[in-house]
């Protein structure tokens, strides 16, 4: 949950409130969630918050069905460990992140390059097989087909998992945060563009993760470099510009970070309103929190109301757009903002005419293992030539292609099997 957005946050606050109506017990999961959030989740839910929350980490808190909160501090962690941290401006700059992660194996030694974006990670995996070809290079992101993204996955699972008669002696995976939770992977070290502290933290836990894993000389200690900008942050960044520009000040002071110990205190100097700052920070602070609040503003058009705590019922009061079929058959509630993705299939253009009206389930399936999510306003408008599908495919569209490109108005999109959806914008 420490992922979410402001406006996933309001739906999930929602969802919560009726969890609780119809007392449906719930688990949330985060190592690092700010405290200001923590205690809107548990308020969602019923809670009666008296006092500030226990400053004890790890820490389980249960919500009972009178509101209660407790508290049960975790005294026994599996997972210490102590990073050494150090900052490079390469943030902007694939061919100087490529020469730092080259020169981190020279030794030997599995390095993962996590970068924030799709277009990011292509650009430092090219320099990568352009200066070396003797290093094992892989290259993982969301915009893989289907197929093709479970395929990498199992494979970076099997190379750089428990089981060591697979690890390479020398390898670089470059990924984006498909790589920042979920994947059960060891590396040596880790280059990463710098991102909100809590997601960094997040992205350490791939480092030194098993006890029993060789590691080789001058990689005894995990050691975490973190890629900064030399322009400073705005709006475009996909994260927050204040959050990141807090964390990267504070790492400025911090050479070394040990986890757990250090997680709590690290997470609540970033996301704190009240920190101390200069006007810079102030301006940045004032515009995440507008921001903030339209996107709770805009989420509101997608929520239920909220439940009546004795007849927990919204027959009475539902929204109109869940009472017509007609309307509803128009009303999207998405869960996050913006204009969503589209998901595509390449079709060999002279098999375009042979597309069926309603595929059977396991024709689907075929489909959808061939299909990739792109944002939606990359793209713009469907063009003539697309065909949207039916049935089990709706929501897909299909793209007619020659010899594996396909054309979206201005936009060519190949499907390279090392590099995955390449976007090229004419």
């Amino acid at each position: 949950i420490h992922a979410y957005d402001t406006y996933m946050q309001t739906i999930i606050d929602r969802l919560l409130n009726w969890c609780k109506a119809l007392s449906v017990p719930v688990v949330l999961l985060s190592a690092t969630l700010p405290k200001k959030k923590k205690n809107e989740l548990l308020k969602a839910y019923g809670a009666e918050i008296k006092g500030d929350p226990s400053s004890t980490y790890p820490l389980i808190t249960a919500v009972s069905e009178d509101g209660r909160v407790s508290e049960y501090p975790v005294e026994r962690v599996h997972m210490k460990r102590r990073f050494a941290i150090e900052l490079k401006p390469f943030m902007n700059d694939p061919n100087a992140t490529a020469r730092l992660a080259l020169e981190s194996v020279k030794e030997g030694g599995c390095v993962c390059v996590l970068v924030n974006t799709v277009q990011r990670a292509q650009d430092v995996y090219r320099c990568l097989i352009d200066a070396d070809e003797d290093t094992e290079t892989r290259l993982y992101h969301a915009r893989f087909t289907v197929e093709r993204r479970n395929e990498i996955e199992k494979t970076v699972v099997q190379k750089f998992g428990k089981d060591l008669s697979k690890r390479p002696k020398k390898s670089i995976l470059v990924a984006t945060q498909v790589m920042e939770q979920s994947i059960d992977a060891d590396f040596d070290a880790m280059i990463t563009d710098i991102a909100p502290i809590d997601l960094l933290l997040q992205r350490m836990g791939r480092v030194h993760r098993f006890d029993n894993t060789p590691r080789p000389n001058g990689m005894q200690c995990p050691h975490i470099t973190v890629l900064t900008s030399a322009n400073g942050y705005d709006e475009k960044t996909i994260y927050p510009g204040i959050l990141m520009q807090r964390t990267e000040d504070l790492l400025k002071s911090t050479q070394t970070v040990h986890t757990p110990e250090d997680i709590r205190a690290l997470v609540e100097k970033v996301y704190d309103a009240e920190a101390e700052g200069d006007a810079n920070y102030f301006e940045m602070w004032a515009k995440n929190e507008f921001k903030n609040q339209l996107e709770a503003a805009n989420a509101e058009g997608a929520l239920l109301p909220k439940p009546n705590m004795k007849y927990p019922s919204f027959d009475d009061t539902l929204p109109d757009f869940f009472r017509s079929d007609d309307e509803r058959a128009n009303f999207s509630a998405k869960t996050r903002i913006g204009d969503g993705s589209i998901r595509i299939v390449l079709v060999p253009r002279g098999d375009m005419d042979k597309l069926p009206e309603r595929p059977s389930r396991s024709m689907a399936k075929q489909y959808m293992l061939k299909s990739v999510s792109i944002g939606a306003s990359k793209l713009g408008a469907k063009p003539d030539d697309a065909v949207s599908g039916e049935g089990l495919m709706a929501g897909t569209v299909f793209l007619p292609s020659d010899d594996g490109i396909a054309r979206w108005n201005n936009f060519t999109i190949r499907n390279d099997n090392e590099f995955g959806i390449i976007l090229k914008k004419e």
